[in-house]
Order: structure tokens, then sequence, then C-alpha cells
């Protein structure tokens, strides 16, 4: 059951949408400076199982920084969430310059911990992009090996070369 089409109640409304949760650049930045303090006094215990008796040991290691899981600390659904606070009228260049100094924080911090080996250096090339990619391409040309020829074979050679090319 549909309101009327020339209703203007919604005019009578005191706001429009719901508030922000991050509302300035100043609270992003100390909302993620938190979480970096949560991550570096929290770390991860892993149990192994080493020597040839197989003891048992438990060692702390570092938690990795995630853009998704500061996004869920700050009590947004995803990272997509905080870069749509750089379209933010009259306060785009502060929001810039915090995500970008938190972009780089999480990047520099994966990056180091996968030089020592303490992350999978594979799984965080990927992430940050470092993957070394090859384009190969596959032509279909044949490659015709010649040993010694005389002239009148190689302009044979040639000639069935060229029909190779055109087909």
């Amino acid at each position: 059951m549909a309101g009327d089409k020339e209703s203007q109640f919604w005019r009578l409304r005191s706001k429009h949408g719901k508030d922000r949760i991050v509302k300035s650049p100043k609270q992003l930045a100390e909302l993620a400076d938190e979480y970096f303090e949560l991550c570096v006094s929290d770390p991860l215990e892993v149990v192994d199982f080493k020597g040839k008796d197989a003891n048992e040991v438990t060692y702390k290691h570092p938690r990795p920084f995630l853009k998704n899981e500061l996004a869920r600390f700050c009590g947004l659904a995803q990272w997509r969430s905080i870069e749509l606070l750089k379209e933010v009228k009259g306060k785009e260049d502060d929001y810039t310059q915090v995500i970008a100094r938190i972009e780089g924080i999480i990047a520099d911090r994966k990056y180091t911990y996968a030089v020592i080996r303490v992350f999978d250096s594979n799984i965080v090339a990927r992430d940050l992009g470092l993957v070394d990619r090859q384009d190969v391409k596959n032509t279909g040309a044949q490659s015709v090996i010649i040993e010694s020829a005389t002239p009148e074979e190689e302009k044979a050679n040639e000639e069935t070369l060229k029909n190779i090319d055109d087909n």
C-alpha cells in the first residue's frame, strides 16, 4: 500500500539519512591509531610442535593490519565505506590524507614482516600488488630450424615460411 504521490510529509522530518559513524578525519585517525595499538599489544598465539619428540611450543605471532578489520573496528561494514569518506564535501583533502597515511602504515607493516618471513611473502605480494607478472603470448607461429642448406634449399625454405605465415 503506497502513500499518496503528492504527499509532502517527508519535508516535515527533522533530518534526512542517518548520522555518520566517523564524524571527522581526526576521529578516523584516532580510531586507526587505537586499532594499530590493539593489534600490536594483542599478538596471535600460535601452537606448534618442535623437535623429534614433537614438544608443544606456544609462541606469539604479530597480528597483521587489515583494511577490512580496521573498518569493522571503526563500526563500518567494509573498507569501501572508509574510502567513500574521501567524497565528503568540504573535507575531501583531510580524509584523503588520513586514509593515505592509514594505507601506508598497513602496507609498510605487511611488507616489512614479509621481508623477514613472519608473514607469507606470496600472499602479501599479491595483496600489495607486487606480483611479478609475465605476459606469455602464443602466436601459433611455427619455428623451423635449418641446418646447412644449399641456395636452392634456402629459397624453398623461405617460400615454405611465407606459406606458414599466410596461414
